[in-house]
């Protein structure tokens, strides 16, 4: 009875799902009515809360007790028409108070295990607890993949709307360009090929930045798994992405990322010393000259003396946590060895990967400082990988929200 209504309340809303998480950390003894519904209006509004608190008792969810005072003493009872032990009144002809008590932890924490279960590959589980023991320590380090789940475009992506100027006779070439994955030689074909874009600048200008340039509604951004990412409360994130979504989801949370920065517009560590901030690595759309787009880009960012500064200092004094990335990217794969260089000797680095299998991933890495956690996603119609469930179940989890 209790995992049916515990997966209905999943299902229907999460945010009764997280109160039901809160009530069960949180409320440990008998406690009054007024206590579960200033924890369960946090999640929804105080009329959802009464209701929610009521059904929870119908349910059986809590147990209840009474709670009277006789002779100046406060005991308990279960039934109001009992006489009470030290006296011959009945404990309604006191004064008496309902008190309650959750039920339902056990069901709860082997709820929660099943989730873990569903949503993440087996030994997960065991790197997700270590990295929720680690959290402070840990900066997260966000790819295109958690870009993709608002729709835009991933890495590769961004190239493939330049095949629409290309002559029939060059098509095949573009294809094969793009099935390879070698965006040098992608970007050449481009250049080569397409008339509408001609250099650098135009890559930029007329292909890529259209294309991550976007203004979310409020109601998209709350969906997504921008919030809880930022719930994670990291002192700064770093982010290889152009897009502004995090700033723009950030205005409507006020978790105090309120600086944006890239290497063409960083004054220092010094200046930044008391603030949260997001730092594109690889630039942003706001300035294209910050982008990083090709092989020759990528070298002189990490080989430019500020650049690897920069880079060293961002990473130096945390672990990292990567989301959204793939080791399928070439360019990844090196700047991962990069920054795994720049980071030795300061922690163990966490990655999320999507379907991925741990040992290949190391063995690509050739990195014993990292540690994998796995989500299991399927293909939804537009054949695209749902993961927002299973994201936002990882940072409640980190933050605490999760019982277990």
């Amino acid at each position: 009875m209790l995992k049916k209504q515990l997966e209905t309340y999943f299902s229907i809303d999460y945010n009764y799902f997280l109160a039901l998480n809160s009530v069960a950390m949180n409320i440990k003894s008998f406690s009054r009515k007024e206590a579960f519904i200033k924890i369960i209006k946090e999640y929804v509004s105080r009329d959802e809360a009464n209701h929610f608190f009521e059904e929870l008792l119908e349910n059986q969810f809590l147990r209840r007790a009474i709670q009277y005072e006789c002779c100046d003493e406060f005991h308990k009872a279960e039934i109001l028409q009992k006489k009470c032990e030290y006296c011959d009144n009945k404990i309604d002809e006191h004064e008496y108070y309902d008190l309650f008590i959750p039920e339902y932890q056990e069901n709860l924490r082997k709820y929660n295990l099943g989730l873990i279960n569903n949503y993440f590959s087996k030994n997960s589980y065991i790197v997700i607890k270590d990295l929720k023991e680690n959290l402070d320590r840990t900066i997260p380090f966000v790819g295109a993949g958690i870009s993709k789940t608002l729709g835009l475009p991933l890495w590769l992506e961004l190239f493939k709307n330049a095949k629409k100027g290309l002559d029939d006779d060059f098509l095949k070439l573009f294809e094969r360009r793009y099935e390879e994955k070698n965006i040098d030689k992608l970007v050449d074909c481009i250049l080569e090929f397409n008339p509408l874009i001609q250099n650098h600048k135009d890559l930029k200008m007329k292909l890529i930045k259209p294309q991550v340039i976007k203004n979310f509604t409020p109601d998209e951004l709350e969906k997504s798994i921008l919030p809880k990412l930022l719930d994670l409360d990291s002192e700064y994130i770093i982010t290889t992405n152009y897009d502004d979504s995090l700033e723009q989801c950030n205005k409507i949370t006020n978790n105090g990322y309120d600086v944006s920065k890239n290497i063409k517009t960083f004054e220092g560590f010094e200046n930044l010393k008391d603030e949260k901030y997001i730092f594109h690595l690889h630039g942003d759309i706001n300035r294209l000259d910050s982008m990083v787009v090709t092989h020759k880009d990528y070298e002189e960012l990490y080989s430019d003396e500020i650049g690897k500064k920069i880079l060293t200092g961002l990473v130096s004094k945390y672990s990292m946590l990567f989301l959204g990335f793939s080791m399928n990217d070439q360019y990844f794969s090196n700047e991962f060895k990069n920054i795994c260089d720049s980071n030795k000797g300061y922690g163990t680095n966490y990655m999320v990967l999507l379907n991925g299998n741990p040992d290949i991933e190391k063995s690509i890495l050739n990195s014993n400082n990292v540690k994998f956690i796995s989500i299991l996603a399927d293909k939804n119609e537009n054949k695209e990988y749902e993961v927002t469930k299973q994201y936002n179940f990882l940072f409640d989890y980190l933050i605490g929200n999760i019982f277990d």
